[in-house]
């Protein structure tokens, strides 16, 4: 892993990924860590208070419960050692996490809150207003930049949350075109050929996503729900043992569901 920013004393940021879920938007935070720490129960112990504090400071940021309103969202951390090896995943949903944390401490009438047809208006204005304000700096940023593929991946995302799938197909192959080996423009793009039924090309995508990086475990647990409406089960089960052992907790819920064992 290369070198990135630091972050404090004992924690370097290596690179943040973002891709889209089905809803929703997942952040994925490599960090090194490079803190001492002598047993198993210490780091438990160490990650369990981080998380708390992750919970807290994420939750209480008023940008973030504006943005929460937009659409699902999800951090996640993932610690490596300063010799690669992975160490701890933490994840903060904010639409889970969050609500559950808030506390509003409102002293009048207990009715439950009714927005006017004003209200949810301006607020739908104000949610054009901040993706219309996003399109015009990712634009600006291609033209500034017209050979930098994230430009072109950010806007994909951009137009996937206004379900412009045509759109946004453009510009992950734009980004893919620019950048051969960009696993998560394939992975994004895949999402965008389900959404329109392509279910080959769906899978082909996610193919290529998880042949750039094995270790990819969206791409397993995409792969897995394609070929899950393909009709092709026992594949299916193999990608979602595969997301599952690689971590993915959302094949971990499905397998768990089904009382299916990943090991």
């Amino acid at each position: 892993m290369a070198g990135g920013n630091a972050i404090d004393r004992n924690t370097t940021l290596l690179s943040v990924e973002p891709f889209l879920e089905t809803p929703g938007l997942r952040y994925i935070i490599k960090l090194s860590f490079e803190k001492v720490v002598n047993s198993k129960e210490e780091w438990n112990d160490l990650f369990k208070d981080m998380e708390i504090n992750m919970q807290n400071n994420l939750c209480s940021d008023p940008s973030i419960f504006f943005f929460r309103k937009l659409k699902d969202m999800v951090m996640v951390y993932d610690y490596y050692d300063r010799n690669s090896v992975f160490l701890k995943r933490i994840s903060i949903d904010f639409r889970k996490d969050c609500t559950a944390k808030e506390k509003i401490p409102i002293k009048i009438s207990p009715r439950k809150y009714k927005p006017s047809q004003n209200e949810k208006k301006s607020f739908q204005a104000d949610v054009k207003s901040q993706i219309f304000l996003k399109l015009e700096k990712i634009n600006q940023a291609i033209k500034n930049f017209p050979a930098n593929a994230i430009n072109y991946y950010n806007r994909g995302i951009l137009y996937t949350s206004e379900l412009k799938h045509d759109l946004a197909i453009m510009d992950y192959s734009k980004a893919i075109e620019l950048d051969p080996n960009f696993s998560f423009a394939y992975l994004n793009r895949s999402t965008e050929h389900l959404f329109l039924n392509d279910l080959n090309n769906a899978v082909s995508d996610c193919s290529k996503a998880i042949q750039l990086n094995p270790n990819l475990s969206e791409a397993y647990f995409n792969r897995a729900k394609i070929k899950l409406h393909m009709g092709k089960i026992e594949d299916s089960l193999k990608d979602m043992k595969k997301a599952a052992m690689l971590g993915n907790s959302s094949a971990m819920t499905v397998l768990k569901k089904n009382k299916i064992s990943w090991d």
